[in-house]
């Protein structure tokens, strides 16, 4: 599976933030209902709206430009 949200690293001093270990939560219950037999939709769900919030968050933290320039970025 290919790194989910990889614009995150490159946000300015994103280190002193808790938004790469949000990241890497969503990612893992991404992998965890990926490799499900069932798919375990609830979980894939669940994982998509905490995705949508954390691009949400960063945007109030850093301005709508640092986002956005940081996604075009990591493309």
């Amino acid at each position: 599976m290919k790194k989910i949200m990889p614009w995150i690293d490159v946000l300015p001093n994103v280190e002193s933030t808790d938004f790469q270990a949000r990241r890497d939560e969503i990612e893992a219950m991404a992998m965890q209902a990926q490799q499900s037999s069932n798919g375990m939709v609830h979980l894939l769900g669940e994982a998509y709206f905490k995705a949508c919030k954390l691009e949400g968050d960063a945007k109030a933290h850093w301005s709508l430009k640092e986002v956005e320039q940081a996604q075009r970025v990591t493309g």
